[in-house]
């Protein structure tokens, strides 16, 4: 069975960073993702998407994002479902993330080319300690570029379409 979601946006609030009882680190935010289509008026609809960080990656995303940061997310969905102070019960569906990748910082777009050390840098979720993450030279497989910017030349008899 396949369960993969992966989302590019905004985080839309400051993080916010609690520990379990087990000490592990956890946020919950959520990520603005503008409609690839615009309204009659030519504008866009936002999605404000729930996601959830768990330990290294909430501690990294704490240390390094905060609101309207543009990130990219890799991660599967989940609905679950809990009994709130009134007694009823709430469903939540979620994306808890896997793999984190910083895109740009929101200030970023008005200092062109100058993204604060984002560009590139993959924390993925691993195994289940939260111990595995990478970042640097690796290429960008979320596009057709290399981080540094150059273009991959990619001959069409090696796609499998």
């Amino acid at each position: 069975m396949i369960n993969n979601i992966v989302l590019n946006g905004r985080l839309a609030f400051d993080n916010e960073m609690k520990q379990t009882s087990n000490g592990h680190a956890v946020i919950s935010n959520r990520l603005a993702v503008e409609r690839n289509y615009k309204d009659a008026q030519g504008n866009r609809d936002t999605d404000f998407i729930n996601v959830v960080f768990w330990r290294q990656q909430a501690e990294v995303l704490n240390q390094y994002a905060k609101k309207g940061d543009l990130i990219g997310v890799q991660g599967r969905l989940q609905v679950r479902s809990y009994e709130n102070q009134q007694g009823q019960r709430v469903e939540v569906v979620e994306v808890v993330v896997n793999e984190l990748q910083f895109l740009q910082t929101k200030n970023s777009n008005q200092n062109q080319g100058n993204n604060n050390g984002f560009s590139g840098q993959n924390y993925n979720q691993g195994n289940s300690q939260g111990n595995n993450y990478n970042s640097g030279n690796q290429q960008n497989n979320g596009g057709f570029n290399m981080q540094d910017g150059t273009p991959v030349d990619i001959s069409e008899d090696v796609l499998p379409f």
